[in-house]
């Protein structure tokens, strides 16, 4: 969905479907992504506790899931089942850690 270049034009159906999907127009996802990936001190890296890297998730896919349970009030079971994603990084590692922010 991201790579249609339909998404950018506002009011065209698929800009339409994200916004429905993920309660926000596709440039203001931008914009937040751009936030994220700037910022060099929120610790957005895919190290566990231990300090050891772990399996790189996109922040695209963290962003997006977080925005469909804010939205939609969609259950982190589901959000991890559809975006092959642990609840644990989706939930523990991103969402309270950005939402808190």
């Amino acid at each position: 969905m991201s790579r249609d270049p339909a998404l950018k034009r506002p009011g065209s159906k698929l800009a339409r479907k994200f916004r429905r999907r993920f309660r926000v127009p596709y440039p203001l996802f931008l914009l937040l992504l751009e936030e994220l990936q700037s910022d060099t001190d929120g610790g957005w890296d895919n190290k566990d506790a231990t300090g050891l890297e772990g399996r790189k998730v996109p922040l695209e896919i963290k962003l997006l899931a977080a925005l469909r349970a804010l939205g939609r009030g969609e259950v982190f079971d589901t959000l991890a089942e559809i975006s092959f994603v642990s609840e644990d990084t989706l939930l523990r590692l991103f969402f309270h850690k950005w939402t808190l922010q």
